[in-house]
């Protein structure tokens, strides 16, 4: 599941959940200069699995826990849904 960061505090939640700088982002989110994604696994949907920065419609950087780069299977996914679902949300 990929979900758009909805507040400020859902980003402190998830930076706190993978242990990374995704604080640092609020600033650029709150200036609409990048989106911030989250992905979730079906099961587990408030357990944090990757973080996802988007800017004009592109993934700038996707990061697991302690900013792991995630799996090339879940970078395959993250590829298709930046071609196919990324501009149709963006859209609205």
């Amino acid at each position: 599941i990929i979900f758009p960061a909805d507040t400020i505090e859902s980003m402190i939640d998830e930076g706190s959940q993978q242990h990374n700088c995704l604080r640092t982002y609020i600033s650029s989110y709150s200036d609409n200069l990048c989106q911030i994604y989250f992905m979730r696994l079906k099961k587990e949907k408030t357990k944090s699995f990757v973080t996802i920065e988007v800017r004009n419609n592109k993934i700038v950087q996707a990061r697991a826990k302690f900013n792991d780069e995630p799996s090339k299977e879940i970078m395959n996914i993250l590829k298709k849904w930046e071609k196919t679902l990324l501009p149709i949300e963006n859209e609205y």
